[in-house]
């Protein structure tokens, strides 16, 4: 069953001292995580600036964007050569939650791309 974002999903991001004036995007969660996982290039210009600027923000926003983008194109192509350095990449980070994702998922994303 596919769960709707709800309004107290809604994360609003705003600009710090070292930030541009423009204010940040507000983004339901939910529509911050699909963004994450579409391709760049099927993005509309709009997305394409909220996911720069979500980029931007911090470097472990931008490292997981950039997890996120490699383990989609593996499970995408189905190319799983580039997966124990992926995890171990993933592992040495400080993105907890990303951590536990593969740490319990493992098993599942092997037998996925086998």
């Amino acid at each position: 069953m596919r769960r709707a974002c709800s309004s107290s999903s809604i994360a609003r991001i705003e600009s710090g001292p070292s930030c541009s004036s423009e204010p940040l995007p507000t983004l339901p969660l939910c529509s911050t995580f699909f963004l994450f996982l579409r391709r760049p290039e099927d993005l509309k210009a709009e997305e394409q600036e909220s996911v720069s600027k979500l980029r931007q923000l911090d470097p472990e926003i931008d490292q997981a964007y950039l997890f996120v983008q490699q383990f989609v194109q593996m499970m995408r192509t189905r190319t799983g050569e580039n997966l124990d350095a992926w995890l171990l990449a993933v592992d040495s980070s400080s993105l907890v939650g990303l951590q536990s994702f593969t740490h319990y998922s493992s098993a599942c994303i092997y037998q996925s791309l086998a």
